[in-house]
């Protein structure tokens, strides 16, 4: 992580193997990059991007490699209260994201607020 003012960025890598019943070895990885910006006391803007690859199901239920993108503005209403509007993309080189009409899509997009 580095801070500097009101920016910070995080660079951030996971890895992980286990052993198979075969005595093979399995892995998986993950690679995120976030970067975040003050404006003032009570907004933020930040962005991340992510990448996780598990071809071998070992943390996810179906072997994937997908690419995530985000941004999100935050307003502080009070010291207990936090309103955040992001909106988020998800891309992957197989079609693995449900449609509503019982297909399946190779990216995903969400518009979401919380509070």
């Amino acid at each position: 992580m580095y801070e500097k003012n009101q920016w910070t960025a995080i660079l951030g890598a996971d890895y992980g193997i286990q052993q198979t019943l075969e005595d093979d070895w399995d892995s998986w990885f993950g690679l995120i990059a976030s970067l975040k910006r003050e404006l003032g006391n009570k907004f933020v803007l930040a962005g991340r991007a992510e990448y996780y690859s598990d071809p071998n199901v070992i943390i996810l239920s179906e072997g994937i490699k997908v690419s995530g993108f985000s941004a999100n503005m935050d307003y502080s209403i009070s010291k207990a209260a936090l309103l955040r509007v992001e909106a988020r993309k998800f891309i992957s080189p197989d079609a693995i994201f449900s449609l509503p009409d019982a297909g399946f899509s190779q990216g995903n997009f969400a518009l979401t607020g919380s509070l």
